[in-house]
Protein backbone atom coordinates (compact mmCIF):
# COMPACT_ATOMS: atom_id res chain seq x y z
CA UNK A 1 0.00 0.00 0.00
CA UNK A 2 1.16 3.49 -0.59
CA UNK A 3 0.23 7.20 0.47
CA UNK A 4 0.18 10.32 -0.73
CA UNK A 5 -1.32 13.39 0.94
CA UNK A 6 -2.57 16.73 -0.98
CA UNK A 7 -3.40 19.70 1.77
CA UNK A 8 -5.45 22.32 0.79
CA UNK A 9 -7.30 25.78 2.46
CA UNK A 10 -9.60 23.50 4.31
CA UNK A 11 -8.22 20.46 5.06
CA UNK A 12 -6.44 17.65 3.28
CA UNK A 13 -6.87 14.68 0.83
CA UNK A 14 -5.45 11.34 1.18
CA UNK A 15 -4.93 9.30 -1.64
CA UNK A 16 -4.17 4.95 -1.34
CA UNK A 17 -2.95 2.95 -3.63
CA UNK A 18 -3.46 -1.06 -3.40
CA UNK A 19 -2.40 -4.02 -4.38
CA UNK A 20 -5.67 -5.39 -6.38
CA UNK A 21 -8.05 -2.69 -5.69
CA UNK A 22 -6.46 0.30 -7.37
CA UNK A 23 -6.99 3.47 -6.01
CA UNK A 24 -9.04 4.81 -3.14
CA UNK A 25 -9.32 8.99 -1.24
CA UNK A 26 -11.00 10.32 1.47
CA UNK A 27 -10.85 13.73 1.87
CA UNK A 28 -10.65 15.53 5.64
CA UNK A 29 -11.84 18.88 6.42
CA UNK A 30 -10.99 21.22 9.24
CA UNK A 31 -13.03 23.09 11.50
CA UNK A 32 -12.46 26.57 12.20
CA UNK A 33 -14.22 27.93 15.39
CA UNK A 34 -14.42 30.29 17.04
CA UNK A 35 -14.63 30.66 20.97
CA UNK A 36 -17.66 29.40 22.82
CA UNK A 37 -18.56 27.98 19.20
CA UNK A 38 -20.28 24.47 18.81
CA UNK A 39 -19.58 22.76 15.82
CA UNK A 40 -22.49 20.01 16.24
CA UNK A 41 -20.14 17.36 14.77
CA UNK A 42 -19.60 14.39 16.39
CA UNK A 43 -15.73 14.34 17.55
CA UNK A 44 -14.79 11.59 15.87
CA UNK A 45 -15.81 11.33 12.39
CA UNK A 46 -15.34 8.38 10.05
CA UNK A 47 -13.82 9.45 6.40
CA UNK A 48 -15.15 7.86 3.67
CA UNK A 49 -13.08 6.15 1.32
CA UNK A 50 -14.03 6.41 -2.64
CA UNK A 51 -12.61 4.24 -5.50
CA UNK A 52 -10.56 6.55 -8.21
CA UNK A 53 -10.31 3.84 -10.77
CA UNK A 54 -11.59 5.06 -14.07
CA UNK A 55 -8.95 4.48 -16.60
CA UNK A 56 -6.79 2.18 -14.71
CA UNK A 57 -5.89 -0.15 -16.55
CA UNK A 58 -4.45 -2.29 -13.68
CA UNK A 59 -5.58 -2.28 -9.78
CA UNK A 60 -1.84 -2.99 -8.63
CA UNK A 61 -0.68 0.55 -7.73
CA UNK A 62 2.97 0.11 -5.91
CA UNK A 63 3.15 4.16 -5.42
CA UNK A 64 1.73 7.35 -5.81
CA UNK A 65 3.27 10.57 -6.20
CA UNK A 66 1.70 14.20 -5.65
CA UNK A 67 2.23 17.62 -8.20
CA UNK A 68 0.37 20.49 -8.55
CA UNK A 69 -2.95 19.69 -9.74
CA UNK A 70 -2.31 15.83 -10.69
CA UNK A 71 -1.63 12.23 -8.83
CA UNK A 72 0.26 10.02 -10.55
CA UNK A 73 0.15 6.27 -10.01
CA UNK A 74 2.74 3.44 -10.83
CA UNK A 75 1.49 -0.17 -11.25
CA UNK A 76 3.04 -2.90 -11.14
CA UNK A 77 3.36 -4.23 -14.73
CA UNK A 78 1.16 -1.45 -16.47
CA UNK A 79 2.63 1.72 -16.24
CA UNK A 80 2.01 4.97 -14.96
CA UNK A 81 -1.03 7.10 -15.03
CA UNK A 82 -2.01 10.37 -14.04
CA UNK A 83 -5.13 11.77 -12.29
CA UNK A 84 -5.79 15.79 -12.64
CA UNK A 85 -7.23 16.39 -9.35
CA UNK A 86 -10.39 17.92 -10.66
CA UNK A 87 -10.51 14.58 -12.94
CA UNK A 88 -11.89 10.77 -11.88
CA UNK A 89 -10.54 9.56 -15.10
CA UNK A 90 -6.94 8.36 -15.03
CA UNK A 91 -4.83 9.16 -18.23
CA UNK A 92 -2.50 6.21 -19.39
CA UNK A 93 1.62 7.97 -19.74
CA UNK A 94 3.75 7.20 -22.22
CA UNK A 95 1.36 5.61 -24.49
Amino acid sequence: TSFAIRSGDLGYTIYAGTLGGGVYSASFFLLLLTAGESSGIPAQVVPVWTPLNNGLQRLNVVTLALTEGFVFAGTDTGGVYRLLVQNSTWSPLGH
